[in-house]
């Protein structure tokens, strides 16, 4: 795809930070396409989910980050919300997922399954918040949504998702916005946005 005028707002945002500079030289991402899905997800947590980047009280999760952590190293360094990276495909690559975490402040990773994955009970008491982040991940998000989510919506906590899938969407409920971010550079920019209302609403009706 081809870098047009109206798709480089994104590239400019992270551009003008002082981050950009340590994220490339920690070669975090291998192309323009996955720099404006990493910070399309940074707006639509603001956007949509009404999460301010100076809260330190979110914790957010990347399921299906890939070989090594790329949006949750780059939500970490330009917020202030703390990230878990997820993704058995680390497993390939764990020398380089641990330099980036010993470089990257609040910035966590998983090199398993969400299936396999348990919540600490440090991070619920820690975080008042807590979303998910699934960009072209292939995990099940209702799954996902169990083994992240469900432990802060049990204890009164604010809770979202944010989907951005690439080959097919398979969802458990009714998204509560849908819309297409010409930002992306790719055709698979369709974003699933599940607020707090939406989930905590279908966790009272089925689980």
């Amino acid at each position: 795809m081809n870098l047009k005028e109206q798709n480089l707002q994104y590239l400019q945002f992270l551009w003008n930070k002082k981050a950009f500079i340590e994220l490339m030289l920690l070669k975090v991402f291998p192309d323009p396409k996955e720099v404006t899905e990493s910070v399309a997800s940074y707006f639509h947590i603001q956007n949509h989910l009404k999460i301010h980047p100076g809260d330190d009280k979110t914790v957010v999760f990347v399921v299906g980050d890939g070989s090594y952590p790329r949006t949750a190293a780059l939500l970490a360094k330009i917020s202030n919300w703390t990230t878990i990276s997820i993704d058995p495909a680390m497993q390939k690559c764990i020398q380089k997922s641990s330099n980036i975490q010993k470089k990257i402040d609040k910035l966590s990773f998983v090199p398993d399954f969400i299936e396999n994955y348990q919540l600490s009970q440090e991070l619920l008491d820690k975080f008042d918040k807590a979303v998910v982040l699934m960009i072209h991940s292939h995990a099940d998000n209702k799954i996902t949504f169990e083994k992240t989510l469900v432990p802060f919506i049990e204890k009164n906590k604010t809770v979202g998702i944010i989907d951005i899938p690439c080959c097919f969407h398979k969802t458990f409920c009714s998204c509560s916005l849908q819309f297409s971010d010409e930002q992306i550079l790719s055709s698979k920019n369709q974003v699933f946005v599940y607020t707090n209302e939406t989930l905590k609403e279908y966790y009272l009706k089925n689980i």
